[in-house]
């Protein structure tokens, strides 16, 4: 069987050293199956870069099967991968250091050694490391290790099999992010502090779970997953001003005037998160000495209007949306505001389709 979560990491930076010729190869395709939608999104090589070649956002519903069903059989084309992800409780990735060796031993060295690591049964989990720096000086090499509990990848080939297709890659939401911002981050300015002694910091604001990924020299270097998301949001929009939640979902999106309302209403929530943030920053700058240079938002959450400034307030670092589409060659027929939605909640998605 090809799909084996070993697969997570072996191929984790694999388009960077490997560029297969744009002129044979077929699209590929990452399925991210959130809360809230679940999104399509197709990539294939080009000009150096990545073509947009097609992409879906549904919402989830009550049946995320006939949803999936739905835009596979939409695709026009058979993809040359296909990769989905799992996230949230039952997954985690750790980074630690070791000592020196090569990835070969560092599999066996750790596949005896997980259980230090992950508060799972070894049994349970399936897991993976990748050396993250091998020129390291030091005795050791840092090395990212992730882990998925069994029973969360056998329920999403399930759901894959059920339509008689088979998923190449089932990788993590964080990993997917940190890909997608390791292959299209634009290199340093020139001018500006080289990426290994500053660190960029990206927020996947999902619909119940939102992603921290913490990256320097474009490696991702810290992660964790905060259980703050846009539902949070849209319930205090809707208890706020007295409304259901599907307007008050329409009305984070499109405020209508009400924008410091909505702020005010969602003050506490907003709080949370940076409190969360705040204590990942400093966790993260004592460990490490590098300092963050920014916060990229991205997600369905970050959509809502005000969180920017809000954030760059209370945490005193420059803080943007995340234009991850900003490296892509589009479909010259996306409207601008498509874009703008589109760019805010397609990133994990884009992070599966950069997978071969």
């Amino acid at each position: 069987m090809r799909i084996q979560f070993k697969q997570l990491l072996d191929n984790y930076f694999s388009l960077v050293k490997r560029f297969v010729p744009e002129q044979i190869l077929r699209p590929s395709v990452g399925i991210d199956i959130g809360h809230h939608s679940i999104k399509l999104v197709a990539l294939k090589p080009k000009g150096g870069s990545y073509e947009l070649v097609h992409y879906a956002v549904e919402p989830t519903g009550n049946n995320p099967n006939e949803v999936v069903r739905s835009l596979l059989k939409n695709f026009p084309e058979s993809p040359s991968t296909l990769t989905t992800s799992v996230s949230g409780k039952g997954t985690l990735v750790r980074y630690i250091d070791m000592p020196k060796m090569n990835a070969e031993d560092l599999r066996k060295s750790f596949a005896l050694e997980a259980d230090k690591y992950f508060p799972f049964p070894k049994d349970q989990i399936y897991h993976d490391c990748f050396i993250l720096d091998k020129a390291e000086r030091d005795s050791k090499m840092p090395v990212m290790v992730a882990a998925a509990k069994k029973e969360l990848i056998d329920e999403c080939l399930a759901l894959f099999k059920e339509m008689e297709c088979q998923p190449d890659y089932i990788i993590l939401d964080s990993i997917a992010i940190a890909n997608a911002f390791h292959i299209l981050a634009a290199e340093d300015e020139p001018g500006a502090a080289p990426s290994s002694q500053q660190a960029v910091a990206i927020l996947d604001i999902g619909e119940r779970v939102s992603n921290l990924t913490i990256l320097a020299a474009r490696l991702p270097r810290f992660c964790r997953d905060i259980f703050i998301g846009g539902h949070e949001l849209t319930l205090s929009i809707s208890n706020g001003f007295g409304i259901g939640q599907a307007e008050a979902e329409r009305l984070k999106m499109q405020p209508k005037g009400k924008q410091a309302e909505i702020m005010k209403f969602t003050d506490s929530v907003i709080m949370n998160l940076v409190s969360e943030l705040r204590l990942s920053f400093d966790y993260f700058i004592t460990e490490k000495n590098i300092p963050i240079s920014r916060l990229l938002l991205t997600g369905g959450g970050s959509l809502m209007g005000g969180l920017p400034e809000a954030f760059a307030r209370a945490l005193e670092v420059d803080v943007q949306p995340w234009n991850i589409l900003e490296s892509l060659n589009l479909p010259e027929d996306i409207p601008p505001d498509e874009k703008v939605k589109i760019s805010g909640t397609l990133g994990v998605a884009i992070g599966m389709a950069l997978y071969h």
